[in-house]
């Protein structure tokens, strides 16, 4: 059973992520006002984990070497620096891993595991931090002991990456904790049923209920999509489930299922629905406005890549155990709009594939899932894809080989379907990012909604600042300067754009997927260059 990386969810009623960025001093943009804050410096040989806090207690940056220490440098509202501290970690195990600096309900937490190598057992420790004494709070607390797990790289929130053996999901309103973990499997995937660990904690981490549940289905014919506890507790599983014959390229051969398990109940409850006879790319699970749970995905009439035609919308009924569509059900990408910021050539193409009913927006992932107060709905999707390059060198005597990854995060799709169930709009956001052996940190995009209004920051090549809609956009680079660009997208779907940041000017970097939210108004974010960095603030007016 494999499971993909679960999406990003955003409500304009509840925002409670962690960040980190850059901009400059006095600077306004699009209703935006740009801050500096205090410059500081890491401790030698301490990784910038980011900052944690709030407006009420301030902000601590957090600074991590392996086995050695923990730093901690605290902020005032204002960004001023106040204070700093270091905690030794000498008498941690010395095969400890970082899994996650990170918030439940109104208390933060680091999360860190260890590996007992007599007997190949795994345990996870959360140290509760103290933001207004700038320090840790009492003593490390044993959270899960005594199993044997395997890595899946995905899932999970972190402020950076850690222990890909533990994973955390967090209620709509943050207060409730879901940590999932995979049991070692056995060998043969056609046989073995996986056994996925669920434990549900309060914000004090007080648990909940746990179980490790065996899977209703092989690991063969389970993949599992998304992960999703609610405020009462209860566990979600959105799960693909293959049937046993291989089926055809214009049939699916699976169903989709919605697996759930509350803490009074011990058996599973499956809720299984087929989307028509269309090929189901992305889906994943959020919170409507009235709580009820939703499926929000990309649809395909293609069985293989990750194309998608349009958008579909389900709602689950608590009552009767069944899903039905929300509103129209499905909403497909125009063809106009696919076709905008490209070369004639592909619009060309664009024009041939529609007239076919074959086009399709390519290589599409979900990244957010907004609700309007007033019920509507906004999915922002982004295309992105990867590939690896090997070359082998043989000078007779021995032969090297390396290989290496391309990453590129391009064109942003952004959809509204109104409260009244109609498609308000589709918009493009062009832009071409590549990374060179470098994932997501400086590129793809951050969206912080505002009002009436949603802010998309980017990194972009300065060329495309003023983009006619008949040209594709010029590529940005990875770690080759560049500028911070924010993309303002009012409720009508209409979008202006403006410079923010020139990287190569202010010969500091920053890493815009580190961006955060820490109220209604504002982001935090911070500048760095080797080991001297400064936060900053992103206030919305």
């Amino acid at each position: 059973m494999k499971s993909r990386l679960p999406i990003r969810r955003l409500s304009t009623l509840a925002l409670s992520l962690l960040l980190s960025a850059t901009v400059a001093v006095g600077q306004t943009t699009e209703g935006i006002e740009f801050s500096w804050g205090d410059s500081y410096q890491l401790p030698r040989k301490h990784e910038d984990m980011g900052f944690i806090g709030n407006e009420q207690d301030g902000y601590i940056q957090i600074g991590h070497r392996q086995k050695k220490s923990v730093s901690f440098q605290r902020f005032d509202n204002k960004l001023h620096l106040t204070g700093s501290s270091k905690v030794s970690l000498k008498s941690l195990p010395k095969s400890y891993q970082h899994v996650a600096f990170t918030k439940v309900g109104s208390k933060y937490y680091w999360f860190f595991a260890t590996f007992d190598r007599k007997t190949r057992t795994d345990r996870l420790f959360a140290q509760e931090l103290d933001v207004r004494g700038n320090q840790v709070a009492g003593s490390a607390r044993e959270i899960c002991s005594g199993l044997k797990l395997v890595r899946e790289v995905d899932g999970g929130v972190a402020l950076r990456g850690g222990d890909d053996r533990w994973h955390l999901h967090y209620s709509l309103d943050s207060n409730k904790l879901l940590i999932r973990y995979r049991k070692q499997p056995e060998k043969n995937a056609s046989r073995n049923k996986d056994v996925i660990g669920f434990q549900v904690f309060d914000q004090n981490l007080t648990r909940i209920w746990g179980k490790d549940i065996r899977m209703p289905y092989t690991e063969k014919r389970m993949d599992n999509e998304d992960y999703h506890v609610d405020r009462e507790g209860n566990v979600y599983t959105l799960a693909k489930v293959y049937n046993e014959d291989r089926g055809s390229k214009k049939k699916p051969n699976y169903r989709m299922e919605i697996l759930k398990w509350s803490p009074e109940s011990k058996e599973v409850v499956k809720i299984p629905f087929k989307f028509s006879d269309k090929f189901v790319n992305t889906a994943s699970m959020a919170k409507g406005p009235n709580g009820d749970l939703m499926v929000v995905g990309y649809y395909s009439n293609k069985r293989f890549g990750l194309s998608a035609d349009g958008v579909f919308l389900l709602r689950l009924d608590e009552k009767t155990g069944e899903l039905t569509n929300i509103r129209k059900g499905t909403y497909e990408f125009p063809e106009s709009v696919l076709s905008e910021f490209e070369s004639a050539r592909t619009r060309r193409r664009n024009e041939r594939k529609d007239n076919k009913d074959d086009l399709e927006a390519t290589n599409m992932q979900m990244r957010d899932i907004l609700i309007g107060e007033d019920g509507s709905i906004y999915v922002y999707g982004e295309e992105y894809y990867w590939y690896v390059i090997t070359t082998r060198i043989n000078n007779g005597k021995f032969t090297s080989t390396t290989r290496t990854y391309y990453f590129h995060y391009n064109d942003i799709l952004a959809m509204k379907i109104g409260a009244d169930g109609n498609l308000d709009w589709v918009t493009k956001i062009p832009k071409e990012q590549m990374g060179i052996n470098t994932g997501r940190a400086g590129m793809s995009f951050k969206l912080f909604p505002h009002q009436d209004n949603h802010y998309l920051f980017f990194m972009d090549n300065r060329k495309n600042i003023d983009l006619p809609e008949d040209k594709s956009p010029h590529m940005h680079r990875e770690g080759r300067g560049g500028e911070l660009v924010v993309v303002k997208l009012d409720k009508n779907g209409n979008t202006k754009k403006a410079s923010v940041y020139d990287v190569r000017e202010e010969h500091k970097n920053l890493w815009v997927t580190d961006f955060n939210a820490v109220g209604a108004d504002k982001m935090m974010g911070r500048a760095f260059h080797r080991r001297k960095s400064q936060p900053a603030f992103i206030t919305f007016k």
